[in-house]
Formats: structure tokens, C-alpha cells, sequence
């Protein structure tokens, strides 16, 4: 029996797995309560460690070079192995382990090398490092199966502008948040006290409540962060199919002529459900990404075909209409509230953080430590403590410590060097500033959110970054010995 035959032949089967475990993935992680309770967090880490599993270890049918072959490529692998290795010694050389009592977090320190990166809840650290782990081996499985497809696409000489799967996972991230935005407008106006209808919520007294949550996610501000993301993709898959289509039969598409039709009602609807929730974050990220797209649709007015400068101004009123819909008065009176409830009381704790990052540099209190270090600054007379920063950058900054955190900047500095410096870009160029535009929002929201610290989102950034990689503003070049 030829064994290496059949190792082949199981990485080959292994390696048709990764779309449809990909598209499952995407479907089931905000679906799930955006995999928040825990069985279904479990299913979520299963199936991202599956992906990642089967996305590294398959074998593709055509021969594709590594990902680290040019130099920037070879810096980002070891900026994050850098990172990763920063966080392992931080929980392996903890200094406390954290536990809830009923009074509060109790430490219970341990020894250990004081000039090491060392962490303030072992517990909490640990979860944090497999959790990076199994994401990075997501972004890559995600980076070698877009490389696959595009060298699968130069050996066939195809002109599709999408490569297939790409293609096919935006239509299904559009089309499956399209009908969550529906779930979530009715169960908004039905003030259902159970996401989808079925599972109920409670606040923090334990009291049957879901006015502050959104479709499947207990947390409004998690479901806005969401639809941000997904919209600009959704739209921007509507407007470079239309423009391809202008350009390849010289006419404008009629609406309603194809199914793609649909794309700019799906977005429509998702920047309705942000809206509703008159969340202040989600709002103002909303609108900072619907003026990016107006901004790029003026720069650009002279190289674009007129029925989609106007397609712009439509979408401009439509969203007005959106506003008027929900009702400008709720919103306002949130932002007239900013001043005197301190951003949703939002601005003591940056106040509280910013006095505890000199007490815990230069090696930070270890990821995920907030709820417990936290606790040891805050007044035992309060009615309650804060969980969350509801900063991912000021917490990483408490984190990680100037050290890891210069190593966090320096991965994303260099991650944006190397989308732009890397010659293998398969995505149509039309579709770049939608991408970038949704990518900007999503860290944008997370000055003043959790995100990032919502593993289900922190997927999805992930898997955008991944795309991103392969999408720039110039000509696409498609050959094997660009990457």
C-alpha cells in the first residue's frame, strides 16, 4: 500500500473541506448569539480551529508559493510569532491567578520573573493565547485559499473579475445579514424580550430585558459593530459588478434586471438596524463610513459612469429617509446626554485606566486581566465595576504594556505595508475602498467599543484583513512569481 499515496489523497480531500467550512463559519458565528453563551462559543472555537486545521494541512490541486517569500512577508510571520510567543511566557510566568468571589476578584499571587512578560489572571491569559492561536491559524488557512484561487484563475485564463470563491463568500455574507437585519428591525419593533425569538435576555439585575440588543446579539453595540462591517462589503459588491457590467456591454444595468439588485436593499437595511438602535458608537461610525463612500464617489465622478454618481446621491436620500424612519429625536437626545452621563459613563473608566497602565508597564497586566486588575482600583462602596474597558486600544494598552503593545502596532503597521506593497492582487480595484472603508469603521468603533474583544467579530476582522492583503488600488497581477 502506497502510503504517502493515501496521505496525498486525504490532504486533497482536506483541502476541499476549507470553503464549505469557511462558509458555514461565517453563517454560523453572529447567527449562534454571536457565539456568546457557552455551547455555542465551543461550536464557534471548533469550527474555527477545524478551518484552520484543514486550510493549512490541505493540499490544493495547483502548486501556490509560500506566504512568506518577500521580506515584508517573512517580517509579518515573525512580528506575530513575536506576539504570540509575548502573551505564551505572560500567562506560563503569571504572577495571579483571578478568581470572582462574591465580594469582588480575589488574586491569589504566585511567584515568578518579574523582568518576563507576566500576567494578573493566569486563566484569563491562557483562554486569550489559544484563542490568538486558532485566529492566526484562521487568517492564514483564509490567505492560502484566496492565493489558490487566484493561481487557479491565471493557469485557466479566465476573465471573471471575482475569483469564485471570493465571490461567493460575499454573496452569502450579504445575503445571510440582509435577513438578519429583517429578524432585527421586527423583533426591535415587536420589543421582544428574546433574541430571534427564542432565547431570552436578562440585564445585569437578572431581569427579563432585551431594550439594549440587536437581532442575535445580546449587546446592541456588538450588532452595530457587525452590520458596519458587512454593509460597505455588501455595497461595494452591488458597485463593482454594475460598473464591470457598464463597461463590458456599454449600458447602463437596469435594477431589477439580475439578482445583484437586491445588494443595495441589503445594505439599506443593515444601515436601518444601526439607526434603530441610536447607539452614539454605531451612528457616528455609520456615518463617518457613508461619507468616505460619498467622498470617493466625488473624487472619482470623472472615471465612474453617471448612473452610479447618482446611484450615490439616492443612496444619500435613502439613508435620510432611514433617519427620519427611526426618528432623529432619540438620537439627538443620546448625543445631548454624551456631556452629562460622560459617554455612557464611558469616560470615568479611561479616566481609571489611564492611572493603572504606569503601575502595570512595561509589561502590561496580561490579556484579558481587565475584569480582575480592575477591581483592585475601584471604590468597594460602588454599586457595580466594569467588566470591559469598552476601549480595545486603551485596553490592549493596559494589556499587553508598551512592550507588547509596540509589538501589536508594529504587526498592524507592517500588515498594511505588505497590502500594499504586495503584487499578487486578484480583488477588483473598485471594490478596495468599500473594503478599507468597512475595515476603518470596525477600528474606528473599537476606540469606543468592544469588537475586538467579541471573538465573533475579532473573526471577521481577521478574515477581512486576509482579503485585504490582496487588494490594492493598482492593476491586478496575477502571476505566480508575485507573491
Amino acid at each position: 500500500m502506497n502510503t504517502n499515496g493515501l496521505i496525498d489523497g486525504l490532504r486533497h480531500w482536506l483541502w476541499k473541506c476549507v470553503e464549505p467550512l469557511l462558509l458555514v463559519l461565517v453563517v454560523y458565528t453572529p447567527w449562534a448569539f454571536n457565539s456568546h453563551p457557552r455551547p455555542f462559543a465551543q461550536i464557534m472555537h471548533l469550527l474555527v480551529m477545524l478551518f484552520a486545521g484543514v486550510g493549512l494541512v490541505g493540499k490544493p490541486p495547483v502548486s501556490i508559493p509560500k506566504f512568506g517569500s518577500t521580506w515584508l512577508g517573512k517580517l509579518f510571520i515573525t512580528t506575530l510569532f513575536l506576539f504570540l510567543v509575548y502573551v505564551l511566557v505572560s500567562f506560563l510566568n503569571a504572577r495571579a491567578i483571578a478568581a470572582i468571589r462574591g465580594t469582588g476578584v480575589a488574586l491569589q499571587y504566585l511567584e515568578a520573573i518579574v523582568w518576563l512578560p507576566h500576567s494578573y489572571s493566569q486563566k484569563a491569559t491562557e483562554h486569550e493565547w489559544y484563542w490568538q492561536v486558532a485566529l492566526s491559524g484562521a487568517f492564514f488557512a483564509t490567505c492560502r485559499w484566496i492565493r489558490v484561487q487566484a493561481v487557479q484563475r491565471s493557469l485557466a485564463n479566465g476573465s471573471n473579475h471575482w475569483p469564485p470563491g471570493i465571490r461567493k463568500l460575499l454573496w452569502v455574507l450579504s445575503i445571510s445579514t440582509a435577513l438578519m437585519a429583517i429578524e432585527a428591525i421586527i423583533q426591535r419593533l415587536s420589543r421582544s424580550n428574546e433574541l430571534l425569538f427564542i432565547l431570552p435576555r436578562y440585564n445585569w439585575r437578572f431581569v427579563l430585558d432585551a431594550h439594549d440588543s440587536l437581532g442575535p446579539f445580546s449587546y446592541q453595540g456588538t450588532g452595530t459593530a457587525y452590520f458596519n462591517l458587512i454593509w460597505p462589503l455588501t455595497l461595494g459588491l452591488w458597485w463593482t459588478n454594475q460598473l464591470r457590467e457598464f463597461r463590458r456591454t456599454g449600458a447602463r444595468p437596469r435594477f431589477g434586471s439580475n439578482l445583484g439588485s437586491i445588494l443595495p436593499v441589503a445594505a439599506l437595511l443593515m444601515i436601518v438596524c444601526v439607526f434603530m438602535t441610536t447607539s452614539r458608537a454605531g451612528v457616528v461610525v455609520c456615518l463617518f463610513q457613508v461619507v468616505a463612500m460619498a467622498l470617493i464617489a466625488w473624487v472619482n465622478r470623472k472615471s465612474f459612469p453617471r448612473f452610479l454618481t447618482i446611484s450615490v446621491v439616492v443612496s444619500g436620500l435613502l439613508v435620510s429617509l432611514a433617519v427620519a424612519f427611526v426618528g432623529i429625536g432619540p438620537i439627538l437626545k443620546k448625543v445631548e446626554r454624551a456631556r452629562s452621563d460622560e459617554w455612557g459613563g464611558r469616560l470615568p473608566i479611561y479616566r481609571q485606566v489611564l492611572k493603572m497602565i504606569p503601575d502595570f508597564d512595561p509589561w502590561g497586566s496580561g490579556a484579558g486581566s481587565f475584569y480582575a486588575v480592575n477591581d483592585l482600583y475601584t471604590d468597594p462602596t460602588a454599586d457595580s465595576w466594569e467588566s470591559m474597558v469598552h476601549n480595545d486600544w486603551l485596553e490592549a494598552r493596559l494589556s499587553y504594556g508598551k512592550i507588547g503593545f509596540g509589538i501589536l502596532v508594529t504587526l498592524v503597521v507592517v500588515g498594511i505595508l505588505l497590502a500594499r506593497k504586495n503584487q499578487f492582487k486578484i480583488i477588483p480595484p473598485a471594490f478596495v475602498p468599500f473594503l478599507w472603508t468597512a475595515l476603518a469603521g470596525f477600528c474606528l468603533d473599537a476606540c469606543v467599543d468592544i469588537p475586538f474583544h467579541t471573538k465573533s467579530l475579532h473573526l471577521f476582522f481577521a478574515l477581512g484583513c486576509a482579503i485585504a492583503l490582496y487588494a490594492t488600488p493598482k492593476s491586478a497581477n496575477t502571476t505566480p512569481e508575485t507573491f
